[in-house]
């Protein structure tokens, strides 16, 4: 991992509204919850990082949206964030950061919590509990022609080994196109190791 520069909570929350806004999965959740706090897409789209009312709105709709501040649902149990900042991942980086400990991608790689072993059983037709894998097949077709995707969202706490808190979905067509994993921005949040644990568990 390759350090580019600071950066700090408020830009991680828009980072991850910014990765869920088109996700198959958790759009219609995400745009359910901005109409229920009246705000629009703009406030993702063209947003204003210096902005306290703006960081107020989004820190409020990812709680409404995933339960960030509240302890629950992906944020139980968050950790305390130390720093915050992007780098860039590269090919020998892709063995090194892990899936969450959740049932879905462990299954998918066979407890490794390894994209590149998901791949694999991807590739050999594995399929877990009935959820198509045909998405990852389409998300490689796009990162041909696109060459990247959003920036995922890791936790680390020893800037050797990482966590993906946002982004599980991209990494594993990264892991069925290693190539590709090339100067891939990411944004790294610092916590201790305990609390890592805490929030990930043991697989």
């Amino acid at each position: 991992m390759i350090f580019v520069r600071s950066s700090n909570i408020d830009e991680v929350i828009l980072t991850f509204l910014v990765g869920e806004i088109d996700s198959d999965r958790f759009s219609t959740d995400l745009l359910v919850a901005m109409d229920k706090l009246g705000v629009d897409k703009e406030l993702l789209l063209n947003p204003h990082l210096d902005s306290l009312v703006e960081n107020e709105l989004r820190e409020k709709l990812l709680g409404e949206f995933r339960g960030y501040g509240k302890n629950d649902g992906l944020f139980e149990n968050f950790p305390k964030v130390e720093e915050c900042a992007v780098m860039l991942a590269s090919r020998e980086d892709l063995d090194k950061i892990k899936y969450m400990n959740y049932s879905y991608w462990n299954e998918l790689s066979s407890g490794t919590s390894s994209c590149l072993v998901a791949a694999e059983n991807i590739r050999n037709g594995l399929v877990v509990y009935d959820v198509s894998n045909e998405p990852f097949l389409k998300g490689v077709k796009v990162l041909e022609n696109q060459k990247s995707f959003k920036p995922m969202i890791l936790f680390t706490a020893d800037y050797t080994n990482y966590v993906v808190l946002e982004g599980h979905s991209r990494l594993t067509i990264y892991g069925l196109k290693p190539e590709c994993f090339e100067n891939v921005e990411c944004f790294v949040i610092k916590c201790s190791e305990n609390d890592l644990k805490k929030w990930n568990g043991q697989i």
